[in-house]
């Protein structure tokens, strides 16, 4: 929310309709992360009831730890459980299986820094967890539209 509202308070005072149209864009983000955000302690309450404690330490410790390699096989010895089982299950209460939820969270880690520094792209990808850049820019690209090069010029004011 904090990267839409700098955005939004970054633009320009024309009155071209791209102009218009980013601006009403960028409301509506923010407008529905203030929403869901109002509705998010009643619905965690309710998931936090059927979510299995290592579930909650999982994610926790992916939230915290994106720099960090991680692969099933980790995941395995940590919850001392088959990969199988953790995957179906944290995919069941999170939406995505482990690995995925884990890249995701990387590009949007990678999307703030794009947007906030002036690191170079071979910097994000390794300060996020990457060490094949291309794989980073692959996977950016897939998620984005675009490449972080791309995307961080287009979203430049």
């Amino acid at each position: 929310m904090l990267r839409n509202l700098k955005q939004l308070l970054s633009g320009k005072l024309d009155t071209a309709l791209s102009d218009k149209l980013r601006d009403a864009g960028l409301i509506t983000a923010i407008l529905t992360e203030l929403f869901a955000g109002t509705l998010a302690p009643q619905l965690s309450e309710e998931g936090q009831k059927k979510c299995a404690p290592y579930l909650r330490e999982l994610k926790h410790y992916i939230d915290h730890h994106l720099e960090r390699p991680l692969k099933l096989e980790d995941l395995e010895k940590r919850c001392h459980m088959s990969k199988y089982r953790i995957c179906h299950e944290f995919s069941a209460v999170f939406g995505l299986p482990p690995i995925k939820y884990l890249n995701k969270k990387r590009m949007e880690a990678a999307e703030n820094l794009l947007l906030s520094t002036e690191k170079k792209v071979h910097e994000i990808a390794q300060d996020i967890g990457f060490e094949n850049t291309n794989h980073f820019i692959h996977l950016f690209k897939k998620e984005y539209g675009a490449t972080p090069q791309a995307y961080r010029e287009a979203h430049h004011t």
